[in-house]
């Protein structure tokens, strides 16, 4: 199970989560301390694209037949929370 936050436009995750696949449902943080790149942090951006991915193979990298997940979070909200449902295959 790999979780990752990325900038909108793309680019490398900017925080990543990787757990295994029985760790799912459950409830995860992820924050700076998961952060992939130096000097960036979660708070710069008002938007974020959030993934969930069981990936078949333990790899990162997305493969067809994988299961995830994908939505936008905006921050401001109330609780910071956000319920990601893993309900699509990678074609």
């Amino acid at each position: 199970l790999f979780i990752f936050a990325r900038a909108p436009e793309g680019g490398p995750p900017l925080a990543v989560i990787r757990e295994s696949a029985d760790a799912v449902p459950g409830e995860f943080i992820l924050s700076d301390a998961q952060a992939m790149l130096p000097g960036r942090s979660l708070a710069d951006f008002s938007v974020l694209t959030l993934v969930a991915r069981v990936s078949a193979s333990g790899q990162p990298t997305a493969l067809a037949g994988d299961l995830f997940g994908e939505l936008e979070y905006r921050s401001g909200g109330e609780s910071g929370t956000a319920a990601l449902v893993i309900d699509q295959i990678v074609p």
